[in-house]
């Protein structure tokens, strides 16, 4: 047998090449996914459902289904450059 191309378990990147914005699919898909459902109320989840188990920030993007690149915050870009 021919020697096999083994793939790297991890790939390293330096600080230039970390990505600065997530992309949220669903910006681009024509069918959007159903929403989140309140299991009390059956009823879509509203921003204030969903504060007592997520932040702000990440509340925002799971409610957006429009913005197609949301920026990584620096906090977050700070821990990727870590490792």
């Amino acid at each position: 047998m021919g020697e096999e191309k083994r793939i790297p378990y991890k790939i390293y990147l330096s600080e230039d090449e970390i990505p600065r914005q997530w992309y949220n699919v669903r910006a681009d898909m024509k069918n959007k996914p159903a929403p989140l459902l309140n299991p009390g109320t059956l009823k879509p989840m509203t921003f204030d459902d969903l504060r007592p188990v997520f932040c702000d920030e990440l509340i925002k993007q799971e409610l957006d289904d429009t913005t197609p690149y949301i920026d990584i915050p620096d906090e977050i870009m700070d821990f990727y450059k870590m490792y």
